[in-house]
């Protein structure tokens, strides 16, 4: 993987040389889309397991700090679920900027400190129990982070570092031999979900450059096939029409390529009319894969100019003829008067 000066990364295929360069919008508009999949699925999640925090741990809790605690979970879970609508209802991909995944994060961060706060909000008891549920609910709501949202891996950083600091904490200055462990292993577990996060965005990337390439690829075949000269298509082994050029389809308005489709051999060619009195000129190749290259090529001025060969030919035939008969009858004349000179003495 190559980057250029200005940030973009490209790569080089080695098949057909060609080098996709990644503008930020389009890795933007990509996070973004993602992102956009997964908030009802989590948004739903953080409410679930919300009530169920408080319905475990609620005796162990003062009853306005847990209510408040619960009211703003399920309050940035039903906004962004609102939030979420109202950007596919009025969806414009074009109108994505890096502002919109600021947002996003800042959003995060708010969900993660949410998280975070059960330790306080919860945590007061001097209960072990108590601290390992807390931690083990924000493991897990990480492990799902990191797995939903890894091609934003700030979004996976974020929340990481504002929803499990305090529970390691807790966990590693608790006191006993058992506690100190979880928290040596809590972090360890965020450091692979941290590595997992950083293979998956890589992946993601290369994913999104593969992409491109198809689409740059397409557009180029696409582009030389409307630019051959000759109305180009492609069918299945079934007869369906896959692909054709702007000729083609002016040739062939209901997309069937005439009799070049039902009496045409693969590997031979068909002289046919057309309407409007234009003449085409057809080839029909079967690919490796079974489909039909069908290639037409305009000969009309080819039929003109055999036309006009013809209407001469047909010309030159009638003067000669004319002349062959003016001949005779010239040579007739001019042998009467011989006739009569020898036949007068007699």
């Amino acid at each position: 993987m190559n980057k250029n000066k200005k940030g973009h990364s490209a790569l080089g295929s080695e098949a057909d040389d060609i080098k996709v360069f990644m503008p930020r919008r389009i890795v933007r508009r990509a996070q973004f889309l993602h992102l956009l999949q997964f908030i009802p699925i989590m948004s739903i999640m953080n409410i679930v397991v919300a009530i169920v925090v408080l319905g475990v741990l609620y005796p162990h809790a003062n009853p306005l700090y847990a209510s408040l605690w619960i009211s703003v979970i399920i309050g940035l879970s039903l906004f962004s679920l609102w939030k979420a609508y109202q950007i596919r209802r009025y969806f414009n991909p074009e109108a994505i900027q890096g502002r919109s995944l600021r947002a996003s994060l800042i959003f995060t961060i708010m969900m993660g400190l949410s998280w975070g706060a059960a330790e306080l909000v919860f945590g007061f008891a001097d209960n072990e129990n108590v601290h390992i549920f807390i931690a083990f609910i924000a493991i897990g709501l990480t492990a799902g982070v990191v797995t939903s949202l890894s091609p934003l891996p700030r979004h996976c950083l974020a929340f990481s570092l504002t929803a499990m600091p305090l529970s390691v904490l807790c966990m590693l200055y608790h006191g006993s031999r058992e506690g100190f462990a979880m928290g040596l292993l809590l972090i360890v577990f965020v450091l692979v979900l941290a590595y997992i996060a950083f293979r998956s965005f890589h992946a993601f990337m290369e994913a999104l450059r593969d992409k491109q390439a198809l689409q740059m690829a397409h557009m180029r075949i696409r582009d030389a096939i409307e630019n051959t000269g000759e109305a180009f298509a492609i069918f299945s082994a079934e007869g369906e029409l896959q692909l054709a050029n702007r000729m083609f389809r002016d040739f062939f308005p209901d997309g069937n390529a005439g009799n070049a489709g039902a009496n045409l051999e693969p590997g031979h060619q068909l002289v046919q009319p057309l309407a409007g009195g234009r003449w085409v000129q057809s080839t029909l190749r079967r690919t490796s894969s079974g489909e039909l290259v069908s290639v037409h090529a305009d000969i009309t001025h080819l039929k003109q100019q055999e036309q006009e060969l013809i209407e001469a030919r047909k010309q030159a035939e009638s003067a000669n003829q004319a002349k062959s008969q003016f001949l005779s009858v010239m040579s007739m004349n001019c042998a009467r008067p011989s006739i009569r000179s020898s036949v007068l003495p007699n």
